[in-house]
């Protein structure tokens, strides 16, 4: 079953397509705007409740390599 990365379109991994032929690579389709907000406000929540706001930008940092944006 898929996760709820690859059904819901505020997250990242909605938007990378996955070749059949690894050989093909991937393709990124382009995060509409109010989805790259809403995944923004995701990550700020999470940090939220953690109790330290500051938190999602070490966890972007810490995640920004693997991360597949357009």
């Amino acid at each position: 079953m898929c996760p709820s990365s690859c059904r819901n379109p505020h997250h990242w991994q909605y938007w990378v397509l996955i070749n059949d032929e690894p050989k093909e690579g991937t393709i990124l389709i382009e995060m509409p705007y109010p989805y790259v907000i809403e995944m923004i406000c995701d990550w700020w929540a999470f940090s939220w409740i953690k109790g330290d706001l500051s938190e999602m930008f070490a966890w972007y940092k810490d995640h920004a390599d693997y991360i597949k944006l357009h």
